[in-house]
C-alpha cells in the first residue's frame, strides 16, 4: 500500500478504513476441550488474556493510523451442537455461555477505555451473543425449524464428528441454525449480518 500510495496516502487510507475483529470462539472451544487448560487457568484468566491480546492488536493498528474498529462479540458457545451433545437433556452448556458473556463484557469495557485514551478512536461492538439468543428462543420467527442439531455431521446431534464426506446431511439446510458442530449455516450468517445493520439493539456505537 505504501509503495502504491506513498506513506501519507496510505496513512490517510487506513484512517478512513474500518478494521473488523472476530475472535474468541475457538479459544472458548479449546478451553472447554482441554482439561489441563482449565486446571491451570481460571475462566477469568482466560477472559483477561483474550481482552489484553485484542487491546494490544487494536493499539498496534491505531499507532499505524487506524481509527475505526468493529468488534464482533462471542456467541453463545454453550448452545452449539457440540456443547449440547454432552448434555443428557441436549440443553445449552451454561458454564460455557457464561465464559462468552464475561468475555463480551470485558471486550466492551476495554473498548470504552481505549475510546477515552486514544484521540479519534471509534468503535462498534456487535452483540452476536444477543442476536443468537433471539434466534434460539424464537426459531420460527426467523424461519428455523432446528436449533440444536447440526445439518452435517455424525453422532448425537450430528455433533460428535465433523462434517466429512460420509456424514449425515440434512435435506434442507435453511431449516437449520447450525451447519456443523460449531458453525452457523449460511442463512443464519445472513440474518446476523443484517441484524447488525438493521437492529441497533445488537450494536453499541460510541
Amino acid at each position: 500500500m505504501v509503495h502504491r500510495m506513498g506513506f501519507h496516502g496510505a496513512r490517510r487510507h487506513v484512517s478512513k478504513s474500518v478494521f473488523v475483529f472476530m475472535i474468541g470462539a475457538n479459544d472458548m472451544i479449546h478451553y472447554n476441550l482441554e482439561p489441563n487448560l482449565r486446571m491451570n487457568y481460571s475462566s477469568e484468566q482466560l477472559v483477561d488474556s483474550m481482552a489484553t491480546t485484542l487491546k494490544l492488536q487494536i493499539q498496534r493498528l491505531y499507532n499505524n493510523g487506524s481509527h475505526k474498529f468493529l468488534v464482533a462479540g462471542i456467541p453463545q458457545m454453550g448452545c452449539t451442537p457440540s456443547a449440547r451433545s454432552g448434555n443428557e437433556t441436549q440443553g445449552c452448556y451454561e458454564e460455557m455461555n457464561n465464559w462468552s458473556a464475561k468475555c463480551n463484557k470485558r471486550f466492551k469495557s476495554m473498548l470504552k477505555g481505549l475510546e477515552s485514551e486514544l484521540i479519534g478512536f471509534s468503535f462498534s461492538f456487535n452483540d452476536i451473543y444477543a442476536a443468537m439468543q433471539h434466534i434460539i428462543q424464537n426459531p420460527t420467527r426467523y424461519g428455523f425449524r432446528e436449533v440444536k442439531e447440526a445439518c452435517c455431521g455424525l453422532g448425537n446431534l450430528n455433533a460428535e464428528i465433523h462434517c466429512i464426506p460420509i456424514s449425515n446431511y440434512c435435506s434442507n439446510r435453511s431449516d437449520y441454525l447450525f451447519w456443523d458442530k460449531y458453525h452457523p449455516t449460511e442463512k443464519a450468517c445472513k440474518y446476523l449480518a443484517r441484524a447488525f445493520f438493521d437492529q441497533p439493539s445488537f450494536n453499541i456505537f460510541l
